[in-house]
């Protein structure tokens, strides 16, 4: 994780460099609107600086909240794994569950009789639905700038590959803009798909274990939580997109398909 915000850091202080480099007198090599006219050296420096340190703050203030988005997913799956091994220990005989309780992690009780796990297991549950419940309205709100923000930027990336009269200096010169892109967009998918398959787990869990050797007063209520994770618990983005692997392949065909037209037009 810290290695992807390393990376966001790296490439926009490289970029920074390089520019200044290029450009003794900082002049920006974009084309860009000012209120103002920039006709001293002094004001050079200033709209130079604060052009890229508005670039570097958005990038790095992105990468933050990927970050983020990676921490709370990865405990969330974390805290479903360890319901999977619960629910795994549920109709078991008493021997038998020593031994499983030994090797796996599961849910902290007073005792492990199978009242008990599934009484606890229930609780968890709900309480892991409010959890990622919350965090999928947080993805609402990023989600649309981070697939803007990393369409834009791999549309202009593509562009000037198109264009460009040295092609393997471009590409080394925009490597550490497309892997950040790629992997902007990737972080939330790989969160949202890898939640959806501890959820499938925990559904083919609740069928796996020895459900047969617990009391039928006790089935009917695995019969409830079964049909409520029969549908996996699913991350969304932008109130439309369920972030996914999935989502993630029709992202980077969408801008490829994108660049066509563009490439069209524009040339």
């Amino acid at each position: 994780m810290y290695s992807y915000e390393g990376m966001a850091l790296f490439f926009n202080a490289s970029s920074i460099l390089k520019n200044a480099l290029e450009n003794p007198d900082l002049t920006v090599p974009y084309p860009t609107w000012e209120a103002y006219e920039i006709n001293t050296q002094g004001r050079r420096t200033l709209h130079f600086f604060t052009f890229f340190g508005a670039i570097a703050v958005c990038w790095l203030v992105t990468a933050s909240v990927d970050t983020m988005v990676l921490h709370l997913s990865n405990q969330l799956c974390h805290k479903l794994a360890i319901l999977n091994n619960t629910l795994q220990v549920f109709g078991i005989e008493d021997g038998q569950r020593e031994d499983l309780l030994k090797k796996k992690e599961v849910l902290p009780m007073q005792d492990y009789k199978d009242v008990t796990i599934l009484r606890k297991s229930l609780e968890e549950h709900f309480h892991l639905m409010r959890l990622t419940k919350s965090l999928s309205q947080f993805l609402n709100e990023v989600f649309i700038y981070q697939g803007v923000n990393s369409m834009a930027v791999l549309l202009v990336c593509l562009y000037i590959f198109s264009n460009s009269n040295d092609l393997i200096n471009d590409t080394v010169a925009f490597s550490g803009a497309l892997v950040v892109v790629f992997l902007q967009v990737l972080t939330s998918c790989w969160s949202g798909e890898l939640i959806k398959i501890r959820c499938e787990q925990i559904h083919f869990s609740l069928y796996n274990n020895q459900w047969y050797n617990a009391d039928p007063k006790l089935r009917s209520s695995l019969l409830i939580m079964a049909t409520y994770t029969a549908k996996p618990i699913t991350l969304r983005g932008a109130y439309v997109f369920e972030l996914s692997l999935q989502t993630y392949e029709t992202f980077i065909r969408q801008a490829f398909s994108f660049f066509t037209v563009m490439y069209q037009f524009l040339n």
